[in-house]
């Protein structure tokens, strides 16, 4: 569901309409914390598989523009392009949490969004990067990044 708030959002109507429309498609393949793997090919084929009048050329640029406006904070691991979602654990509830979990960011990386205000020090992702890593399991929940579940849905995870 959308919220009524996201219209208020006045950062959102300086990008364009389908920069808008690929922030909300990506709220149903980001996982539980928000984290989300951005490669433009994959975000086409999941998200606009039966549009021909554009490609993963235009999907890369409308991340780009969700970028700018920091609604989406990149960072690559293991070559593979990821975002985190800042406003997404602020604005969805999990019901039914998913085991599955895509790499978190790097502390480095979060220091440097903090460090330029795209990312508050009260951001919910910071107390999860420090629970993963008290339990071990670094920042990745794992050493390979596993595919996000489709939120608000039954299935377990998505094919690429």
């Amino acid at each position: 569901m959308i919220k009524p708030d996201f219209w208020d959002d006045q950062k959102l109507p300086t990008v364009s309409l389908q920069a808008r429309l690929l922030y909300i498609g990506l709220w149903n393949l980001a996982d539980d914390c928000g984290c989300v793997r951005v490669a433009p090919r994959w975000l086409y084929t999941h998200l606009f598989p039966y549009d021909d009048d554009f490609g993963p050329e235009q999907v890369a640029d409308w991340v780009a523009e969700l970028v700018s406006i920091t609604r989406l904070l990149p960072y690559v691991h293991e070559g593979e392009d990821f975002a985190y979602m800042p406003k997404f654990l602020i604005h969805q509830k999990i019901q039914h949490p998913s085991k599955q979990h895509n790499v978190f960011p790097a502390r480095t990386d979060m220091d440097l969004w903090q460090s330029t205000g795209a990312l508050n020090g009260d951001d919910p992702m910071w107390a999860r990067l420090d629970d993963a890593t008290a339990r071990g399991g670094g920042a990745t929940y794992g050493a390979k990044p596993m595919r996000p579940r489709m939120v608000g849905s039954s299935r377990k995870g998505v094919d690429t």
